[in-house]
């Protein structure tokens, strides 16, 4: 379950869970009350117990908010990944589900890893423009004439890869796990995470105000992103909201629809940058507030026809405004008929029976109706071949069983344009006007 889900549980009983949490609290009106997440009595902190705001708090005098995780998390002294087991184990939530083997991974070398020398440390700083409090908190170091990007997972080294300084030689141990890059920079109590393509790119985003994952394979879809998504998986489900920011070429923006296919539409939000990458924006003076811009600015993968409500407006006057009736589609050929039963634009009508009931037939009809009043008609038959089709028509359009051959002539040019393809007739334009 997502981090987000089991907040969602927890504030069912925000008052217990609010109760449980800050013994030394009180109810006051549709708040619990303490004095900070220690457990103290106070009134600083208050969680709301009522309504849609349920398990939302916030201490005033330290300005930290959340939900009942994040709540969880203050009061117990740990992590969101430990707090959601917590919550999981109190809620009696059992996740069921059947886990494949895991591949049996090595781990990294350590031999001849030393602190950064004073060349790798002059490329990143000087050509990179990474600041040095951010290519520590990435534990970055050198072997010879190496620079090692570790990959750090609860504090263990699970991966590592090599790049010869400013050249582009890159070089990985054998057979570690698939892992994100900067594990060891992502706070405990993130709820969200910014993703990015290369190592360089999230060091700069860290100085940007925006503590980064980098992907392990660069940009591309298939395995190159199936692999350390299946590893990583568990681990990224904590985060509420999953910021895409991968380069803006070809390779990143198809990686970037792999991942928010595969981590969920719904919480992954694409950033567009102002520049190619993340490293290009912080060399070219991106600041912590323009980029929190554009993360605010990032928006989901939704589909193109979907839609907001409010674009239907002048549609809905519309349709208030039809009049019984007056409805626009096509009426039936039959005059009992009336205007009961109308085919409107934009509705789907399906004709049931069995066999034998004159299903094609009565098709047949609403078809000629539908281009006596000049709406195109499209028929796509899985029985009849073209000709037999429009056979039956012509002799529903005379009302003879074997017309003469003007006559039959006279018909067929009712239809100004008829494609034919297959077995089957793609399209029967509007044509009779006599």
């Amino acid at each position: 379950m997502k981090a987000a889900e089991l907040a969602a549980l927890l504030a069912r009983d925000a008052e217990g869970i609010a109760r449980m949490l800050l013994p030394n609290g009180k109810r006051e009106g549709a708040e619990w009350r303490a004095g900070s997440v220690d457990g103290d009595a106070g009134k600083s902190l208050g969680v709301h117990l009522t309504g849609q705001k349920a398990g939302v708090f916030c201490d005033f005098a330290t300005g930290e908010g959340g939900d009942l995780l994040d709540l969880w998390a203050a009061v117990r002294g740990v992590g969101i990944g430990d707090a959601c087991a917590q919550a999981r184990e109190y809620l009696g939530v059992r996740e069921a589900r059947v886990d494949n083997p895991k591949p049996s991974y090595s781990k990294p070398k350590r031999e001849g890893i030393t602190g950064l020398n004073p060349a790798h440390l002059e490329w990143l700083t000087v050509e990179r423009c990474l600041p040095d409090a951010s290519i520590r908190a990435y534990r970055v170091a050198s072997r010879g004439d190496m620079v090692v990007f570790p990959s750090l997972v609860d504090g263990e080294l699970v991966a590592a890869k090599y790049r010869k300084g400013a050249a582009k030689e890159f070089r990985v141990d054998a057979n570690c796990e698939p892992v994100l890059f900067g594990w060891q920079a992502i706070p405990a109590t993130a709820r969200s995470v910014v993703i990015v393509e290369g190592e360089l790119d999230a060091i700069a985003m860290h100085a940007m105000g925006q503590p980064a994952l980098s992907v392990p394979f660069g940009g591309g879809t298939g395995d190159k992103q199936a692999k350390w998504i299946a590893s990583e998986f568990d681990r990224l489900a904590t985060f509420d909201r999953i910021y895409l920011a991968l380069d803006s070429d070809g390779p990143g923006q198809e990686a970037t629809a792999e991942i928010a296919k595969r981590l969920g539409r719904e919480r992954c939000y694409v950033v567009k940058l102002p520049r190619k990458d993340a490293n290009a924006c912080l060399k070219e003076g991106v600041t912590v507030a323009q980029m929190a811009g554009h993360l605010q600015a990032a928006k989901t993968m939704d589909p193109e026809s979907l839609r907001q409500a409010s674009e239907f407006g002048e549609d809905l006057v519309a349709a208030f405004a039809d009049k019984p009736g007056h409805e626009m589609g096509i009426r039936l050929p039959w005059e009992k008929c009336g205007n009961e039963v109308i085919l409107r634009p934009g509705e789907v009508s399906l004709w049931l029976g069995v066999n034998g009931h004159g299903k094609s037939q009565g098709m047949g009809q609403v078809t000629l109706g539908a281009l006596s009043h000049e709406f195109k008609a499209c028929v796509a038959s899985m029985e009849f071949k073209p000709v037999n089709w429009l056979k039956r028509m012509v002799r529903q359009a005379t009302a003879t069983e074997q017309p003469a051959p003007g006559y039959i002539r006279h018909v067929a040019d009712w239809w100004d344009r008829v494609v034919c393809e297959g077995n089957a007739v793609v399209e029967l334009a509007p044509g009779i006007r006599d």
